[in-house]
């Protein structure tokens, strides 16, 4: 979902998601071209999972484009295999630097990243950097932490609101949980559930009945995003 323009968007907040998506020359922008800026990446994401989808169960590498063809490389997730060409998915991670699925995002693990790196040692193929791997996960821990802020922000302005109204309820609280939300399960998924449910608990201790319009949003992000 895009982001619409209010003047509830903090600024400060914008310029936050453009730092976590690795946005340049966003310092001088004003709301209204940050929110551009940002709708921007976004819409390239939407048309790359679109892609990604539909490549799923393909012969061919989502990566490279070419026919697969061993050595190929497998990545499971929710039982469904994904194949890619052994030198297209070590020159994605080498060059990407981002050592995740380029299907879901998920974090490819430290035995799967040696699996690798053996099949492509046996095959006498370049590996991959496994000492970048390091920077990635600092900068992961980063990403997390000023999504939580971001989101903790939110909390708390809902939890200071004596009166939840469905004005609140829907020019403020969900467009701007959903904006940060949908980053969280993008840059950090594996932490997204254990997250999410912190805040439902927080939630809960409000005293307006309105609450629940915003705990249900949120429960309905981790049945429909099976987190």
């Amino acid at each position: 979902m895009l982001i619409q323009y209010s003047n509830l968007y903090k600024i400060q907040n914008l310029k936050k998601l453009c730092k976590i998506n690795h946005l340049k020359n966003y310092s001088k922008l004003n709301k209204l071209q940050l929110i551009n800026h940002i709708n921007s990446l976004k819409a390239v994401c939407f048309i790359q999972q679109f892609m990604r989808r539909k490549w799923i169960g393909s012969e061919v590498c989502p990566i490279t484009l070419d026919t697969l063809e061993y050595p190929f490389i497998s990545l499971k997730n929710k039982n469904k295999l994904r194949y890619y060409s052994l030198d297209g998915l070590i020159g994605y991670y080498n060059s990407s630097k981002d050592f995740r699925d380029p299907f879901t995002k998920e974090t490819i693990t430290p035995e799967k990243i040696k699996e690798i790196n053996t099949l492509a040692k046996f095959y006498k193929k370049k590996q991959i950097n496994i000492s970048q791997r390091n920077n990635i996960s600092l900068q992961r821990r980063t990403e997390l932490l000023t999504i939580l802020c971001c989101l903790n922000d939110i909390i708390n302005n809902i939890m200071s609101t004596a009166v939840i109204t469905s004005e609140y309820i829907y020019n403020f609280a969900i467009p701007q949980i959903m904006t940060y939300v949908y980053y969280l399960l993008i840059r950090c998924r594996q932490q997204a559930r254990s997250i999410v449910q912190h805040f439902i608990d927080i939630l809960e201790r409000h005293n307006d009945i309105n609450k629940y319009h915003i705990i249900n949003y949120l429960v309905g992000i981790m049945i429909n995003e099976d987190i």
